[in-house]
């Protein structure tokens, strides 16, 4: 399973869902192949119900709106408004709303724009459906679903730039008034250590590790656990 997996970066939120309720999902793809292959292996679990198809990003948004999914299934290149821009407005507009992307391949560098866009992560488009169910139900928990050894290149991505961003009257050194624990766990969180993992080094409990994190992300106004890792290095928390 994806959410046990350490390779995985990931947290968990609270969300609406509960196990009686089928979880709502909108399938964006520009290949009619594609949209008939998801709704066909979709529809064979009970736990998740189509509620949408859409073939680009433009329609995906007014999809979106109508019908208001708990999960997205976003193919990432497509004409006219791509999925990383999709995703962009969608968040902006159903903040809740998790988007997973759908890609041809794992190692695929747009999927680190997608997560800085507000995904929470990908899913290969010839996944089993065990595999698909699976990351629809991870991803309406709220849990990431990226390589931690993909999300560290993108963060040092953005740690490279950062001076230029500063130096232009960014959001500098801000003062989040974060203590020095909570400081600890933020850094080991921008490097893409499991909440199990800190714990560890730290020498403190799997449970203080998610308290702390609760705190920091509503310290910098983050909406999770990878935002909350984005700020840190844009604002120069953590180097």
């Amino acid at each position: 399973m994806i959410s046990q997996t350490d390779d995985y970066f990931q947290e968990s939120v609270i969300t609406s869902y509960s196990p009686s309720t089928p979880i709502t999902v909108l399938i964006v793809d520009d290949h009619q192949i594609v949209l008939e292959g998801l709704r066909s292996i979709l529809s064979e679990d009970p736990g998740v119900s189509v509620v949408g198809e859409a073939r680009d990003g433009a329609e995906a948004i007014a999809q979106a709106l109508k019908y208001k999914p708990n999960v997205i299934l976003m193919d990432i290149m497509m004409p006219g408004m791509n999925g990383i821009e999709a995703t962009i407005r969608l968040k902006a507009q159903l903040p809740c709303t998790r988007v997973v992307m759908l890609t041809m391949y794992s190692a695929d560098t747009n999927i680190i724009e997608s997560v800085r866009a507000g995904a929470v992560g990908y899913v290969l488009k010839d996944a089993s459906k065990e595999l698909l169910c699976e990351t629809i139900r991870n991803a309406n928990a709220g849990h990431v679903l990226v390589k931690s050894e993909m999300l560290r290149h993108a963060l040092t991505v953005m740690a490279n730039v950062r001076g230029q961003a500063l130096a232009r009257g960014g959001e500098g050194l801000a003062n989040y008034h974060l203590s020095e624990r909570e400081l600890d766990v933020l850094k080991l969180v921008t490097e893409g250590w499991t909440n199990r993992q800190i714990g560890t080094s730290l020498m403190i409990s799997e449970e203080t590790v998610k308290k702390h994190m609760q705190n920091i992300i509503t310290k910098l106004g983050a909406q999770d656990r990878t935002n909350a890792a984005v700020k840190a290095i844009r604002s120069g928390l953590v180097n």
